[in-house]
């Protein structure tokens, strides 16, 4: 938006690249440009609601949510059930559907969006995660497993493999930084980590009240 021909830009957004042809292209809610364009956070400090703050133990500082421009367009229907959903590198939007015990692929770039069935066969799919292009992870709660699913260069399912079983209910699946995959378990009310090399470690966090889905923030 603009003001009298002069950018505007809103919360938590600025233009530092003095660019106004690319807009409000920097988020003024992390560590780089906290509050301000080029305000860097120190060491052991993050950015919480514009301010460079210490990080104490078990504290979790989301940066503040984008208030949406307009109102949420609908992609895609008759997918019967959604439940998890991610999108690949090149755009393609991967959705799994509990009930069918199935995986529908989107392809947004079609007019209008294309819906087609990209795996099925499995055990009450639930979360997904990607963090290659090439395979995603998927949730299948009723045969307590972790599944990984080859995606082929024109976006249909490959291969499939098992990363792990023995779960209880897994339901969210998502990774972290170092490369291990983290695993909701609704029945048993843990968190369990897969390390790249296989090994699971089981309740890495517990206490939990039937967890699903999980995120990491920026910290």
């Amino acid at each position: 938006c603009s003001v009298n021909d002069v950018l505007a830009c809103g919360a938590g957004l600025d233009d530092c690249d003095g660019d106004a042809s690319n807009g409000c292209e920097t988020r003024t809610t992390d560590a780089a440009h906290c509050g301000a364009c080029n305000r860097r956070c120190g060491a052991g400090e993050v950015c919480a609601a514009g301010a460079c703050v210490v990080r104490s133990a078990g504290t979790f500082l989301p940066p503040p949510p984008m208030v949406p421009g307009a109102a949420p367009a609908v992609m895609a229907t008759g997918i019967s059930g959604p439940q998890g959903l991610v999108i690949a590198p090149d755009g393609r939007v991967y959705v799994s559907v509990t009930g069918s015990g199935s995986i529908v692929r989107i392809d947004p770039a079609a007019k209008p969006p294309a819906v087609a069935t990209a795996a099925t066969g499995l055990a009450e799919p639930s979360q997904l995660a990607m963090n290659t292009g090439d395979a995603m992870v998927v949730a299948e709660r009723s045969a307590n497993r972790v599944t990984r699913i080859a995606i082929n260069a024109d976006g249909t399912a490959g291969a499939r493999t098992m990363l792990a079983a023995g779960f209880s209910g897994p339901w969210g699946v998502t990774w972290d930084g170092a490369g291990n995959l983290l695993v909701s378990n609704e029945y048993g009310n843990t968190v369990d980590r897969v390390a790249p090399d296989g090994t699971v470690t089981r309740g890495v966090i517990s206490g939990y009240n039937a967890p699903l889905d999980m995120r990491f923030d920026a910290t």
